[in-house]
């Protein structure tokens, strides 16, 4: 929905349908669709607007993560998909900040149990630096295998309830909280990680430039010393 009246009138664009997400009965306290679609949504310095959000094409199968652009709201990108591309993988409860600084970075973290069906969930991040036309791999941010007893070398037993959000701070650091748990109904806990910020991309150029200079001096020195 978009407003461009401070709120007074509303335009409604459909940006995407889904089937329903596959149930869990064998997870206790899990109801149907409790895996259903999800939104989050972000908008950089200039303005562009992104969202993320899990979807599915075929009815009771999992879910993929997607992520769309617009620069008004109005007219938007074709979706592409953001997660693992891994078969049968549940995608869950996307969540995402944009840079306070850097124009086209984006950061969305979700749940999934690629290491496992229903049985074994990690937390996941993913950024982009030139507004969602290329995107890093997934980072593991859930990555302690102990600590409590829903907690293993694969991951967690379940998510614990959909309490799950992604906050930058003025340093552009990512603050990330989850719920892990044994099964819905718990017992289970909230996780927290904060991030170092995503390097910009004239900051990377340089770190390249700068290593294939010391790579040619090193080379230099190499065939300085070698014997004549």
């Amino acid at each position: 929905m978009r407003s461009t009246d401070d709120g007074a009138s509303w335009t409604t664009t459909l940006l995407d349908s889904s089937t329903e997400a596959p149930d869990c009965p064998t997870v206790d306290g899990c109801y149907f669709n409790f895996l259903g679609p999800e939104i989050g949504l972000a908008i950089d310095v200039n303005g562009l607007v992104m969202i993320s959000y899990n979807a599915g094409d075929i009815a009771l199968q999992p879910h993929r993560l997607w992520a769309r652009t617009s620069s008004d709201g109005v007219v938007w990108s074709n979706r592409t998909e953001i997660s693992s591309g891994i078969a049968g993988v549940n995608n869950s409860f996307p969540a995402m900040v944009a840079s306070r600084t850097v124009p086209g970075d984006f950061r969305v973290v979700w749940q999934d149990d690629r290491e496992g069906y229903m049985g074994a969930w990690n937390t996941w991040m993913v950024n982009t630096l030139d507004g969602g036309a290329s995107w890093s791999e997934s980072e593991l941010l859930s990555d302690l295998d102990a600590g409590a007893p829903y907690k293993g070398p694969l991951g967690y037993d379940f998510v614990y309830g959909d309490y799950f959000e992604i906050a930058i701070d003025g340093n552009d650091v990512n603050h990330i909280i989850w719920g892990a748990g044994t099964h819905y109904i718990g017992p289970g806990g909230s996780w927290y990680t904060r991030g170092i910020p995503v390097p910009e991309p004239a900051a990377v150029y340089q770190l390249l430039a700068g290593a294939t200079l010391l790579a040619a001096l090193a080379r230099r020195r190499s065939a300085g010393s070698r014997p004549g």
